[in-house]
């Protein structure tokens, strides 16, 4: 696999995330236009629907930075390049899981009370999903790579490797 196609198959996998997501934004909001929602009539002069909803869109986004940063701090400078773009793919992805996550809590919410408020956080965390794109310079400063890491991550001939062919051979060792 080279750098070129290791951005396009996260940037592809970032995309299909966002579209399933989307869909449910879609769904919900077809729904709630047939008047098949609100599931919970009384919700709707509910506020505190509307502050779980900025409560939980806040904290989880914020979690889910956090949670991109620690799992890559682990990361040894002394692996491979391939191993390091192996550990930058699951960070990333996680993060944008958790915040998939919680958009999907403000879907939930938005149709369980068709509160404006749940459905305005999880049009603002599809735009953050859209956003969230992967970059090289991102991806050199939070790795932590050298300079001849850098120069081969910004090759975009370079072959970083099959992931799973490059850690089994971690454990053989």
């Amino acid at each position: 696999m080279t750098v070129q196609s290791y951005f396009k198959n996260l940037r592809f996998l970032q995309l299909i995330l966002l579209a399933g997501y989307c869909l449910s934004i879609g769904v919900t909001l077809v729904l709630a236009f047939m008047e098949v929602v609100p599931i919970l009539p009384k919700a709707q002069a509910n506020e505190y629907v509307d502050i779980v909803a900025i409560a939980a869109g806040v904290s989880g986004v914020i979690a889910a930075f956090f949670m991109f940063q620690s799992l890559l701090i682990r990361v040894d400078e002394k692996h491979s390049l391939s191993r390091k773009l192996s550990s930058f793919k699951t960070a990333y992805f996680l993060r944008l899981i958790v915040i998939e996550g919680v958009g999907m809590l403000s879907v939930v919410l938005f149709m369980l009370s068709m509160n404006t408020i749940p459905l305005v956080t999880a049009i603002f965390i599809a735009i953050l999903l859209g956003l969230l794109k992967p970059s090289k310079s991102e991806m050199a400063k939070v790795l932590r790579l050298d300079s001849g890491e850098q120069v081969q991550l910004n090759a975009s001939s370079t072959v970083v490797g099959d992931v799973h062919q490059e850690l089994f051979k971690n454990r053989m060792n």
